[in-house]
């Protein structure tokens, strides 16, 4: 019985010694990551205050590319674009935009409240540049606005000169929208009719 106990005794000795052993670089290389905590730690914190300083960023990046745009649609607000205007050589926009507002729209538009007139994109024999207008006043503009619905059987059109970021929304608005009647834009402003 004595003997078996030494026995015993010498395998535990021999037992923990041997995982004492094992257990022994495991204990070195865990508090060796120990001493990385505080430094995970404080990389974590520097990590989530730059996520919140970006998300702040790209707020207000929004804001300025939405601000940016309404200030580009309002500089554009004595602009209109002729739409489906024959195309002709060595023409002045000007002279055939008072003579279209004449024969198409019923109305005087005198060449003097025209500020500018030109085409627009690129030239092209499959289809016919927009002529870009801009008016020299606001009621100028507004008069050929009233009488564009002179129109809605004919092949013309006369649109709001639209930024980008607008036109998407316009285009947007009418292809993906159920149960609409009409959108337009008016003043920079998209309205949509259910």
């Amino acid at each position: 019985m004595v003997a078996e106990e030494s026995f015993q005794l010498a395998l535990k000795k021999s037992v923990d010694a041997a995982v004492a052993s094992a257990i022994e670089p495991f204990n070195k290389k865990l508090a060796e990551f120990e001493q990385y905590v505080p430094q995970v730690t404080e990389l974590e914190k520097k990590i989530n205050d730059l996520e919140s300083c970006l998300s702040a960023a790209q707020e207000e990046a929004k804001l300025a590319i939405n601000k940016a745009n309404d200030n580009e649609q309002y500089s554009r607000k004595y602009n209109l674009r002729f739409i489906s205007i024959e195309e002709k050589k060595d023409e002045n926009c000007t002279e055939l935009i008072v003579a279209f507002c004449k024969e198409k729209l019923g109305i005087v538009v005198p060449a003097n409240t025209i500020d500018r007139a030109h085409r627009v994109g690129k030239k092209s024999e499959a289809k016919t540049r927009a002529i870009l207008v801009k008016f020299m006043n606001y009621n100028s503009k507004l008069m050929v606005c009233i009488q564009k619905k002179l129109l809605k059987d004919s092949d013309f059109y006369i649109n709001e000169d639209l930024t980008y970021i607008n036109m998407k929304l316009f285009s947007h608005a009418r292809k993906y929208a159920s149960n609409i009647k009409s959108t337009w834009f008016s003043d920079g402003k998209l309205f949509v009719c259910g």
